[in-house]
């Protein structure tokens, strides 16, 4: 499957791979085509296997909203999908 690109500020950047997640475990793999220059973490290196976690991973984990702007994000979602729940509260 190949890597989707865009331009940001007309520099090239190529996402470098799907993340998908259940209950109880998150996947994310690269693009079979991604290159060194997309890894996402120097914990998470390419490879050809998936990185699979009980948790979702840490360099992904950093990145979820804190504070007011989650319950801005809670308020804005629980009229959509109902009540929202975020591990990041309990």
């Amino acid at each position: 499957m190949a890597a989707p690109s865009s331009s940001l500020f007309g520099l090239e950047r190529q996402d470098p791979g799907p993340l998908k997640g259940t209950g109880q475990k998150h996947i994310f793999a690269y693009f079979t085509d991604a290159g060194t220059d997309v890894e996402v973490s120097l914990t998470m290196p390419l490879r050809l296997e998936s990185w699979l976690s009980r948790d979702l991973h840490p360099i992904f984990q950093m990145n979820l909203p804190e504070g007011a702007l989650l319950e801005v994000i809670r308020r804005a979602i629980s009229k959509v999908v109902g009540t929202m729940t975020c591990r990041s509260s309990e």
